[in-house]
């Protein structure tokens, strides 16, 4: 076959971006030219993130979504939001019930309170808003009043609906956020106590999710990745245990690192979610076979379970791959993709990879999720109803969950708060561009900032 000279949109912007970059930093570097570094021993990295505050978008479609969900978010009432939790303690009350999942009789009653906390935090980090942090404030602060002598930290009246690994995982990166990103110092003392308060309710050793609705329905195994950087922010010892509990290793991060396809009849999200858990054990571990895991899964994903548009998993599932079943789904059912969710999941896992390899190709991926799938979602209104599936159907529609308040509620916000942290990061000589956004960031030209090299100018760069 006669090579193709055709100049590709990412090998266009990133000699573009290389251009642009000269005059500011030592030598600037695409994806497709990332090299290894000497490995930090605390994240063996070849690519590292930028923090929130250093990226900023300026333009396009990407912003003025994030400007709509800021917007949007920043407006739903702390009363609301914290109603479900003071019922349960027979406080005070106020403001109109939430209903949905989310309400005192929903699925999950307080499930996403950490997730709006989080995205908050990482947009009033980002865009300097100060009302976004004192609403994470008010809202930790609001949180905190409820759990009373006992530090109970669920909404649910009863055991039921807890699920109180799904509610623990957000509420620890709700908190962590808080502390990190808008400098709220009472949810860095909220940590532990939200930890062991949560406990009681939650078992010793992993387990598996079965299918989309088959018991057990708790997800223990999203959230080690959480657990690592709640015991890294705190010292608390239990938190690194309990994460190494639940590491799903035998039946599915081991099988993974096999080259083994275990994908199929699994319920979709938690699992492409659960590879952020590998990913960080990995960074805290020191173990290479997450590497394997996360990057074998990563390979199953794209050869095996995904659309055109990078979503994955109709009614929720993996398919058997390799047997049109993936073509079958757009006939049979309207429900493609848990989009919010599934994008979230599909964006950390792309950019854990860029940052262990520096490959393009996950860069490429990353950028179809995005453009494709979080993009493209009905914009929520004022009163719970958010979009969720991705239907990919002859006849599809865009259209609101049934149920108000749901999971993607949650993932929306952190998702597009996220947009920032996929554009750029810092190589060991420079800077890879893995993202086609208008934005600027700042940076410093010093490849790795260190005490005795933290007075090297910042460069302020539009791209």
């Amino acid at each position: 076959m006669q090579k193709s000279n055709h100049l590709s949109r990412r090998t266009f912007l990133a000699g573009a971006a290389t251009a642009a970059l000269a005059g500011a930093a030592s030598r600037a570097l695409a994806t497709t030219d990332a090299t290894p570094v000497t490995p930090n021993p605390a994240e063996p990295a070849v690519l590292e993130e930028f923090p929130y505050g250093d990226v900023e978008l300026t333009g396009g479609p990407l912003k003025a979504q994030y400007d709509r969900v800021h917007a949007s978010y920043l407006a739903l009432s702390n009363d609301r939001l914290l109603r479900v939790y003071r019922e349960r303690t027979g406080r005070p009350a106020p403001g109109t019930p939430m209903g949905g999942w989310y309400g005192r009789n929903g699925f999950v009653p307080g499930h996403s309170l950490g997730q709006y906390i989080s995205g908050l935090a990482r947009i009033g980090r980002t865009t300097s808003d100060p009302d976004c942090h004192a609403k994470v404030a008010e809202l930790v602060e609001g949180f905190a009043a409820t759990m009373g002598p006992k530090d109970v930290v669920f909404a649910a009246p009863n055991a039921q609906n807890l699920w109180p690994c799904y509610i623990l995982d957000k509420h620890l990166i709700g908190l962590m956020d808080a502390y990190q990103l808008s400098g709220v110092q009472q949810a860095f003392e909220l940590l532990p106590r939200v930890y062991h308060g949560a406990t009681p309710y939650i078992p010793q050793h992993g387990h598996d999710r079965i299918g989309k609705s088959k018991p057990p329905y708790d997800e223990t195994y999203i959230l080690p990745e959480n657990l690592f950087s709640a015991w890294q922010l705190t010292g608390d010892r239990a938190m690194h245990q309990r994460a190494v509990a639940y590491l799903l290793n035998r039946d599915y991060f081991d099988p993974l690192a096999r080259d083994q396809d275990v994908l199929p009849g699994k319920h979709a999200y938690s699992h492409a979610m659960a590879l952020s858990s590998a990913a960080k054990a990995r960074l805290v571990l020191g173990e290479e076979k997450y590497l394997a895991t996360i990057q074998n899964a990563w390979e199953f994903l794209r050869t095996g379970q995904q659309y055109a548009s990078g979503g994955w998993g109709p009614n929720e599932l993996f398919v058997q791959p390799n047997q049109g079943k993936l073509y079958e789904s757009l006939t049979t059912t309207h429900d493609h993709f848990e989009t919010p969710c599934g994008t979230y999941a599909a964006t950390k896992l792309a950019r854990y990879l860029l940052r262990a390899t520096g490959e393009s190709r996950y860069a490429d991926n990353l950028e179809r999720v995005v453009f494709n799938a979080l993009l493209m979602v009905k914009e929520p209104d004022s009163n719970g109803d958010y979009f969720y599936y991705s239907n990919y159907a002859a006849d599809a529609q865009k259209g609101y969950y049934p149920q108000k308040w749901p999971c993607c509620s949650g993932t929306l916000v952190q998702g597009v708060a996220d947009y920032v942290k996929n554009i750029y990061f810092r190589s060991h000589n420079g800077l890879a561009v893995t993202l086609y956004a208008p934005s600027r960031i700042r940076f410093s030209s010093t490849a790795r900032p260190s005490p005795s090299n933290s007075t090297q100018p910042t460069r302020n760069l539009k791209i």
